[in-house]
């Protein structure tokens, strides 16, 4: 029997919540570690980030690494409700600025990127991810549009007590895995 996602999101909401913001420096300094030096990353020659949201683990060092790295480096900016977004290649985080729910976007006059290969990485955010590379979001359905049709690897960001180990909810057809989960233990691949 599956719990319904809306029951899901409140619960896992809380346990991130309820992390304690040492505990959250210390996993998000491990996550980062693991991103950093697994192949996938090393490998890519550009990473797409994403700027938290609430108490979502914190990409940017990720990212600075990325950039550092001469990766090019990318945001989304959310185009609509309807979840649709765009990537949008930055070289300094100044050129990051509030945009749709409050969230850090690039803003206007970054370059709007519309090709990827497989040497890209998108880092995804997420309230939970199963062992199945299943994310439970916050239901607007932003990355499960955009990893339709991306050609790169995608790598859910987490900490390791919401990497959940069976399948909890019932997916449908909109619902698109991750190719891999990165959490403050390590990075696991599917």
């Amino acid at each position: 029997m599956y719990t319904d996602k809306q029951s899901l999101r409140r619960q896992y909401s809380m346990v991130r919540k309820n992390t304690s913001e040492v505990e959250k420096a210390n996993i998000e300094e491990n996550i980062y570690f693991s991103v950093i030096k697994d192949a996938v990353f090393t490998c890519a020659d550009m990473v797409l980030c994403y700027a938290a949201y609430g108490s979502e683990i914190d990409v940017m060092p990720i990212a600075k690494a990325a950039l550092e790295s001469g990766k090019v480096v990318c945001f989304p900016r959310c185009l609509n409700d309807a979840g649709l977004m765009d990537f949008y290649r930055i070289t300094d985080f100044s050129q990051l600025k509030s945009g749709m729910y409050g969230i850090k976007e690039p803003v206007q006059d970054c370059e709007k990127i519309t090709t990827f290969t497989g040497r890209c990485l998108c880092l995804v955010p997420g309230l939970a991810f199963d062992i199945n590379g299943y994310r439970l979001g916050y239901g607007k359905g932003y990355y499960d549009r955009f990893l339709r049709s991306f050609p790169g690897k995608s790598m859910g960001i987490c900490p390791d007590i919401l990497l959940l180990e069976q399948q909890q909810w019932e997916y449908d057809r909109y619902d698109i895995a991750v190719n891999g989960i990165a959490t403050e233990k390590g990075v696991c691949l599917f």
